[in-house]
């Protein structure tokens, strides 16, 4: 996520906001604020299927390099009566009091996004098909983020932790299988 990203989170959440004028004193007022972002980068929030405050959309790149499209709707945009216009649309709109995660549309850019933001783990989980000792899970999901490239974070507890979740989750069926002594993970 980007460095702000928790911050713009807190103000999206946040009921008030704190109003600072120059050379004056503070006063909190009732937030209004709606973001909408654009940019040019593929996984600037780290949208994942938990997400409640972001949505994802990818537009077209048809119009890109297009100067006489881009100018002539930047001149309409500076016309104080088409700005007036876009406010009046924007204002008259119905809009829910409180929208929640049900009223995000799951797009299939959504859903790429959430691909690419998902907990390596969780990854691993969804492809462990073969038995392991707990020591050798952890190994193993240590040299399966090093074959992919992800950078190792979790220590060995906080890891099988998060393996079990993600098991549960996936509804993968885990049995414990004693074979020559030896407790064995079996994961279908």
């Amino acid at each position: 996520m980007s460095a702000y990203g928790e911050q713009i989170k807190a103000i999206i959440t946040e009921p008030t906001i704190t109003i600072e004028a120059k050379g004056k004193g503070r006063f909190d007022v009732a937030s209004l604020l709606h973001f909408k972002t654009t940019c040019n980068n593929e996984n600037v929030f780290k949208i994942t299927e938990a997400s409640r405050r972001f949505m994802y959309f990818e537009t077209s790149n048809e119009l890109i390099g297009n100067t006489d499209y881009f100018s002539a709707l930047f001149n309409y945009i500076q016309q104080p009566k088409n700005q007036r216009r876009f406010y009046d649309l924007m204002m008259n709109r119905p809009v829910k009091k409180q929208i929640t995660i049900k009223d995000i549309p799951i797009t299939d850019d959504m859903r790429k996004q959430f691909e690419f933001n998902r907990d390596p783990i969780e990854d691993y989980a969804r492809d462990f098909t073969y038995k392991l000792t707990a020591m050798e899970n952890y190994d193993t999901y240590k040299s399966y983020l090093l074959a992919n490239g992800l950078k190792f974070e979790k220590p060995k507890k906080a890891f099988e932790m998060a393996f079990a979740k993600h098991i549960a989750k996936n509804e993968i069926d885990k049995k414990d299988l004693m074979v020559d002594g030896v407790r064995w993970a079996v994961l279908y």
